[in-house]
């Protein structure tokens, strides 16, 4: 800009420079005249002054139509560095992914010499965070000497590496439990066929809450399946922490996490428990007569999911799926919406065909965008990671190579083959094309959970869930309900999740790679602080 000011200025300086000689001529030739005196008639007097006003009107025009165009210009350099810092930010976030997945498989690895190859590695990371951070500060120095900066926040300076040897018990530890449940999990839902989504926070925390009452061995399965770091009292603590971070306010974003516990009304729950899921989990104990009126109980709680939830997840419980017999439901409510940090153009997207199976395919509403994302290639499948607005959650896509590799895919899929996946990610341009989808889907899984390894928790002989009630008579799991929805388009994300657990007495090549998610794929919302997957799934069909 400064440039542009300069050749005005040196323009201006030339017109002068060429008038000056014809009006010191003219001059001469009046003064050599004898100062001839013009006499102009009243007319001629009005008709010269409108010609001179309007000539300083069209002067005036100019200048500012010229100021105008500097302004515009000098705007659209700043939108250029706002753009520029939005996506080294986006870098710089992925970086901080990056370090956390390899400090947490650090953390976990017994080989030394494994060990030794992530510290190195975690070093590296720490300088190039360190280049990326002096990127941006010079990104803001530019927009400074511009009279104005984004309004965006410092980048956080990476801090000094050291790998603990083994993890702390905190908010990251129990993310890194429930993302090891949730692709246990998915491993055992992945035979139904179809679209497949679910919040593995929710039922690990809802899991997690009835766990506070097991007892005995039905304690120590739960903790095994679970991933339950630590001692209980440490772990309910850092479900709260992790819940806490997540629901913090100001986010820009929303993300909303509620717990809630429904007890019979005069049952006599021990203290203890109460007071555990109401300080750690949020949960106070809201009574219900489900003795005297299972229907009204059941009412209540689905308005509850139902309101936590935007008015997606509705009658969570269906008929019959609670009896008089129901002492306890624990309900863990999710719901996110969020806007893409660069949202799609909605005149680009077009009818495109979507690859159900090598031979059969539909059209289906495709999404396209091309500048710098997270992307890695990882030989039998791309891994894209497309960040929403504040950098702070993400959508992770897989998508196989082949049109019929999801299942090998869904096969190797878990905790540390994600983690490897996000740490291999780099920055750079790619062309993507993403179908526009909705999705609801709805699971019991009494039967899943047993299979997984905590029987007892089901079993009305061998459940201990003495810490609910003292025992004072034997109490169970009797289902294990859930149910998610998930909307992604050109804007952003929507996505819900509600659980209840019912307790009964009884390297980028040029040009830049092509992501094109036209066959089924596997995708992931994590919060990239923690690490934990919020919610996790499989696009088989975008009809739904």
């Amino acid at each position: 800009m400064q440039r542009r000011t300069g050749d005005l200025g040196l323009f201006a300086a030339l017109l002068v420079a060429a008038l000056l000689p014809a009006w010191s001529a003219r001059a001469d030739d009046s003064a050599d005249a004898g100062r001839e005196t013009v006499i102009r008639s009243p007319e001629e007097e009005r008709d010269l002054a409108e010609r001179l006003k309007a000539q300083k009107a069209a002067e005036e025009a100019e200048r500012l139509k010229v100021q105008a165009a500097a302004a515009a210009e000098r705007e659209a350099v700043l939108q250029k560095i706002a753009a520029e810092m939005d996506a080294v930010r986006a870098i710089l976030d992925q970086l901080a992914a990056e370090e956390q997945a390899l400090r947490a498989q650090a953390a976990r690895s017994q080989d030394p010499k494994e060990k030794a190859d992530l510290e190195a590695r975690l070093k590296e990371l720490a300088e190039r965070r360190a280049r990326v951070a002096q990127m941006v500060a010079r990104l803001q120095d530019m927009a400074a000497r511009m009279g104005a900066a984004p309004a965006q926040p410092p980048p956080r300076v990476a801090p000094k590496i050291a790998v603990p040897a083994t993890p702390p018990l905190g908010g990251a530890s129990v993310a890194d439990a429930s993302n090891r449940f949730a692709f246990d999990l998915y491993g055992r839902l992945r035979g139904q066929g179809g679209n497949l989504f679910f919040s593995p926070y929710s039922l690990s925390s809802a899991l997690a809450m009835t766990s506070a009452g097991a007892r005995g061995e039905t304690a120590r399965q739960m903790a095994a399946v679970l991933h339950l770091p630590g001692g209980a009292a440490g772990v309910h603590a850092a479900y709260a922490a992790l819940g806490a971070d997540l629901n913090a306010p100001g986010k820009p974003y929303e993300l909303a996490v509620t717990s809630a516990l429904w007890g019979q009304k005069g049952y006599g729950f021990l203290p203890d428990f109460l007071a555990l899921l109401k300080t750690h989990y949020g949960a106070p104990l809201a009574e219900l007569d489900f003795a005297a009126d299972t229907e009204a109980a059941r009412r209540t709680i689905n308005a509850h999911v139902e309101k936590a939830t935007r008015d997606r997840i509705k009658d969570l419980i269906a008929e019959g799926q609670l009896a008089a017999e129901t002492r306890l439901v624990l309900t863990n409510a999710i719901y996110f919406k969020g806007r893409w940090r660069w949202t799609f153009d909605k005149t680009l997207t077009s009818d495109e065909e979507f690859f159900l199976a090598p031979d059969r395919k539909v059209r289906v509403p495709m999404m396209r965008d091309g500048r710098e994302f997270p992307y890695a290639d990882l030989g039998d499948f791309q891994a894209l990671a497309l960040p929403y607005t504040g950098g702070r959650l993400a959508m992770v896509v897989l998508v196989p190579k082949k049109p019929d590799g999801l299942a090998a895919l869904e096969k190797s899929l878990s905790a540390a083959k994600v983690a490897e996946c996000l740490a291999r990610m780099r920055a750079q341009e790619v062309q993507v094309a993403l179908p526009r989808f909705t999705m609801t889907t709805a699971f019991l899984l009494r039967e899943t959970l047993a299979a997984m390894g905590m029987g007892d928790a089901f079993d009305f002989a061998k459940a201990d869930f003495s810490g609910m009630n003292g025992g004072k008579e034997p109490l169970w799991i009797g289902q294990v309900i859930h149910k998610a929805f998930v909307e992604v388009n050109e804007e952003g994300t929507e996505a819900a999740a509600a659980t209840a657990v019912v307790a009964e007495g009884r390297e980028a090549p040029a040009p830049p790679p092509v992501f094109r998610a036209d066959r089924p794929f596997l995708f992931l919302i994590r919060d990239v602080r923690s690490g934990c997957i919020l919610f996790l799934g499989r696009l088989a069909d975008p009809r739904g």
